[in-house]
């Protein structure tokens, strides 16, 4: 069945690298089971928490077009896409000055699996961005990330 909003590999491709954070793992065990009424209860709750995930709302997207309700479908892939390209317009990610800013860690890797790249090693240079090599289509190269403002935001809550 066509997906409103599926990334440009598979599905199944997706999940290889699924954060270590338990909703996601969560999510993928219910996108692989097809049951997408849990995968919905799952993204609607995560979601409500944390309204700006861009794996969340492409996975909320599948499973509402899967229970035939494709209005709601496509809102949640306008979030998606919107999302992919917030971080995709923040930079080049070519280069530790051009790196892509994201407002939390996990959105690397969330904007990796909407790329279809797969990750294959982490650093970090200068201080703070993130260097993660990728391999993708037999390619490997090195994609820079800027999460200074979710250092930013935890340095904070740890002030309060």
């Amino acid at each position: 069945m066509s997906r409103p909003c599926a990334p440009s590999t598979p599905v199944a491709t997706i999940s290889h690298a699924a954060a270590s954070t338990t909703p996601l793992r969560a999510a993928f065990r219910e996108l692989g089971a097809s049951d997408w009424p849990e995968l919905l209860a799952t993204a609607t709750r995560w979601l409500d928490a944390c309204p700006v995930d861009i794996d969340f709302h492409l996975l909320r997207s599948i499973a509402l077009g899967e229970l035939g309700r494709p209005a709601e479908a496509m809102q949640h892939a306008h979030w998606y896409h919107a999302l992919v390209a917030s971080v995709l317009d923040s930079g080049d990610g070519r280069t530790p000055a051009t790196a892509w800013v994201v407002i939390y860690v996990a959105e690397e890797y969330a904007l990796l699996r909407a790329l279809g790249m797969r990750e294959q090693r982490q650093t970090l240079v200068d201080g703070h961005i993130d260097a993660i090599e990728v391999e993708s289509e037999g390619r490997t190269q090195t994609l820079y990330f800027d999460p200074a403002t979710h250092f930013e935001r935890l340095e904070r809550g740890t002030r309060r």
